[in-house]
């Protein structure tokens, strides 16, 4: 105890004393290594290399320590650009859809008796797709949002081919003549968070076509 307060070495006891039965070196704040007293006419050459070991020891956890930040901060800074990222990119989802709702809800307020049927039905229709949109960013949000909290997301089963072509189509909204081809096979449903994951193959798509 008083060697880790310390952070000095603390010498066994004397023969016949009361105390220590070994002597300690600290090695970290919570670590140390303890010796039996060392006797006889190697006793300083023994104590040296002791000392030095201990030292050595000492400064290879250290760099483990700095090793460890060192990943846990690039880990975080790795993941506070990533969050960034789709931040941003929902951001731009969320005035999409914004958009179409106030332009057509104001066209049909503006012009509902001039408007024909068809084109009535089709504001509409674009009015509860892209409100469906908007709940579905709203949701990636949040699942965002239990992330950060570290809390697990909400998983079901989903269709990755119904992903792809969701994403592949938003991206060919946003970016006028993108180039998409889409070739899919049968691919296997899976049990995952499926608004994240659309969410992730349109960043990712809109990036290559951007790029």
């Amino acid at each position: 105890e008083r060697a880790l307060r310390s952070g000095q070495p603390q010498a066994a006891a004397a023969l016949g004393r009361q105390g220590a039965t070994l002597t300690f070196l600290p090695l970290t704040e919570d670590i140390l290594i303890g010796h039996s007293p060392v006797t006889g006419p190697e006793a300083r050459r023994r104590e040296r290399a002791i000392g030095a070991l201990a030292q050595q020891t000492r400064l290879a956890l250290q760099r483990l320590d700095f090793a460890a930040r060192a990943k846990a901060e690039r880990l975080r800074a790795e993941t506070e650009a990533t969050r960034s990222a789709v931040l941003a990119s929902l951001g731009h989802d969320l005035r999409t859809p914004l958009a179409t709702i106030l332009g057509a809800a104001s066209s049909l307020k503006e012009l509902d008796a001039q408007l024909p049927p068809e084109a009535r039905a089709d504001l509409l229709t674009a009015i509860e797709e892209e409100a469906a949109r908007l709940n579905s960013h709203l949701s990636n949000l949040m699942q965002l949002s239990r992330l950060e909290l570290a809390a697990p997301p909400r998983s079901d089963w989903v269709d990755v081919n119904d992903l792809v072509t969701a994403a592949v189509a938003r991206v060919r909204r946003a970016v006028k003549g993108a180039d998409l081809r889409l070739d899919l096979s049968d691919l296997p449903m899976i049990r995952s968070e499926g608004g994240l994951i659309e969410q992730a193959l349109y960043f990712a798509l809109g990036f290559c076509v951007a790029g």
